[in-house]
């Protein structure tokens, strides 16, 4: 009688390959996915600048206030984007992180006061018809940076999903 020899699969590799499956779901938890996805903006003056300011599904789940040239313009979250249009010159991108209570801070759309704990700023110099592509990172702490690589940005904004304009509820 012939004997079947079966093989069998060592227990950490059935681990390793779990835990592989567990970190590729965890990338996308928690991720904002309540506006359509990712289109190109359309825009509506060609004598503006386009800065899309977006959070990568691969980043923490911290919600923070956007302010472009003194204006809350988004809540930035994980897997959200926002388009904004600009005069052409200097803009200043400011995220606010750690925030307790947005209505102590703001007021009709407008910063009063900024006393949060901390803030991260950039700053950039923008021209008319371009685009800016600017990207929120949290991980081992929160970041604001430029992606001077339009493929990189395309790429990693294409599964984000449109995030509301801010609306202050005072």
């Amino acid at each position: 009688m012939q004997s079947l020899k079966t093989t069998r699969i060592p227990s950490i590799w059935l681990l390793s390959i779990s835990f592989i499956f567990f970190i590729q779901s965890c990338a996308s938890w928690g991720a904002f996915k309540d506006g359509p996805k990712f289109e190109p903006h359309k825009s509506t003056d060609n004598n503006k600048a386009l800065i899309y300011i977006y959070k990568a599904i691969a980043y923490g789940l911290g919600e923070y206030p956007v302010i472009i040239n003194g204006k809350i313009v988004t809540i930035i979250k994980k897997g959200g984007y926002f388009p904004y249009e600009v005069e052409p010159g200097n803009v200043e991108v400011v995220l606010v992180e750690h925030v307790s209570d947005l209505s102590d801070v703001f007021t009709k759309g407008l910063v009063l006061t900024l006393i949060p704990d901390i803030t991260h700023e950039l700053y950039l110099n923008v021209k008319a018809g371009e685009t800016y592509y600017i990207r929120e990172e949290s991980g081992g702490g929160v970041d604001i940076e430029e992606v001077d690589n339009k493929d990189i940005a395309l790429r990693e904004i294409s599964e984000c999903h449109l995030l509301p304009e801010y609306q202050n509820n005072n």
